[in-house]
């Protein structure tokens, strides 16, 4: 498609940001890595089998750097952890898992949100990937870049590349990986040639890393993923014409509006209350739960105490937690 139709494409003016569940437009997450520290390699091992319905086995070769021992799954996942003899570097690293794109499909949207939950409370997301696939093929990578090149692109993002392969077109803004400088990277690619006609779509897919990613691995959680997506992608980069949303551009995202990059400190504060909570109360309360029979009154009696001693930061706090929900 031309840059002249790209700036003529039609507008539903009614136009809303994708959804995952419903509609031409699929939002997923196509790659999720999170770490754990505190909870042990077996545990963890049991609960990533468990989602997943699949074994991992030890493996030599091919781990993450930094971690002695690992075990893979057929989809690619991977459970990476260390035994040096330094505990307090072995606590420090924790378990480390990977799941890549293979291993986030075989997933429905409930247990990824459930998988979510647990890597962003009792854990830490490391990297989260973000893909809407464009059933519709609204544009094609070289036009995206055409626009790009037209000016029409509004970003920090300063670099980007075009890679042409047998496996298709490929448009990148920004840097990839972390240790790069690059917490985020919108790739832009023909998934219908990459994945040889099985996805005939064009794929936007946004790859954050760092606090970027457990923020938005956070809110998958709890919000619709469409709307995360079209958020996160316009915060990173915008296509504009004469200070209006390029109309090609529109039809992707709707009218979505910037968000923040990062969790502000009260979203962080009850991320890493729960965290708390889960890792270094529940095992006490269990077992003082058991010790009183398992009398709920006795949990009752210590919320309402609490809600008694509860300050303004607290209620601050649910304040800010119930509105970003």
């Amino acid at each position: 498609m031309s840059t002249s139709a790209l700036e003529n494409a039609p507008v539903d003016a009614s136009l809303e940001p994708p959804f995952s569940k419903r509609g031409v437009n699929r939002v997923s997450v196509d790659w999720l890595a999170f770490t754990l520290k505190g909870a042990t390699v077996d545990a963890v091992l049991r609960s990533v089998e468990t989602y997943l319905g699949e074994p991992l086995l030890d493996a030599v070769g091919g781990g993450v750097p930094g971690y002695t021992h690992h075990r893979v799954g057929a989809s690619g996942a991977r459970l990476c952890w260390s035994e040096s003899a330094d505990m307090e570097r072995r606590e420090a690293m924790g378990v480390h898992v990977v799941l890549p794109g293979k291993a986030c499909a075989s997933l429905d949207e409930d247990s990824m949100r459930g998988l979510l939950l647990w890597a962003t409370t009792i854990g830490h997301a490391t990297r989260c990937d973000l893909a809407l696939d464009d059933w519709e093929r609204t544009v094609e990578p070289r036009a995206v870049m055409g626009a790009w090149e037209h000016g029409e692109a509004v970003t920090h993002a300063r670099s980007w590349r075009f890679i042409q392969s047998d496996s298709g077109d490929t448009f990148y803004v920004g840097k990839r990986g972390a240790k790069n400088g690059g917490l985020q990277l919108l790739r832009v690619y023909d998934k219908g040639a990459e994945s040889g006609g099985a996805i005939d779509a064009i794929r936007y897919e946004l790859e954050t890393h760092g606090e970027v990613a457990q923020f938005m691995a956070s809110a998958l959680v709890r919000r619709n993923w469409g709307e995360v997506w079209a958020e996160r992608v316009v915060s990173y980069v915008d296509f504009r014409i004469g200070g209006k949303r390029s109309p090609w551009f529109r039809r992707l995202v709707g009218e979505a509006r910037r968000a923040s990059a990062y969790a502000p400190v009260a979203l962080r504060g009850m991320l890493e209350t729960m965290a708390w909570l889960e890792g270094g109360v529940s095992a006490m309360l269990a077992t003082v739960f058991e010790a009183v029979g398992g009398d709920m009154s006795f949990v009752q009696r210590l919320l309402a105490v609490g809600q008694e001693r509860r300050t303004e930061r607290h209620r601050q706090l649910l304040t800010f937690w119930s509105g970003a929900a």
